[in-house]
């Protein structure tokens, strides 16, 4: 989608929006009136910026060496403190339910091993 430049007439003000080609004038509002169609040279935008992983600390630049890394890690992007929690809470269940699962097929191999008499015994 190709990003267009706009500006009020009224204070000068500049913005910058994605728009497709049928909306390109349709700008954002400013000063209660449509922002106006700017005709500007025409450029790059630039991908992510670089940073360091908090994971392994490799050097991770633009967007495909993060989906890389993430997917390499096991990780995933920060979502939030509130969405943090709750994926917390969905793990912790989900250990929960592995374990009791596993617990549960212990004791009934354990049991299934036992002899007749050990198992009327139990009932």
């Amino acid at each position: 989608m190709p990003l267009y430049a706009y500006g009020c007439a009224a204070c000068g003000n500049e913005d910058d929006a994605f728009r497709t080609v049928e909306q390109r004038h349709d700008g954002p509002f400013c000063c209660g009136e449509r922002m106006s169609l700017e005709i500007r040279p025409s450029y790059v935008q630039g991908d992510l910026q670089g940073y360091v992983s908090p994971v392994n600390g490799k050097w991770v630049e633009g967007r495909t060496a993060r989906r890389d890394d993430l997917a390499r890690t096991h990780s995933r992007p920060w979502e939030g403190m509130e969405n943090e929690k709750r994926e917390a809470d969905r793990q912790r269940k989900y250990a929960e339910d592995k374990s009791e699962k596993r617990l549960d097929e212990a004791a009934r191999r354990a049991y299934h091993q036992l002899s007749p008499a050990q198992r009327r015994t139990l009932e």
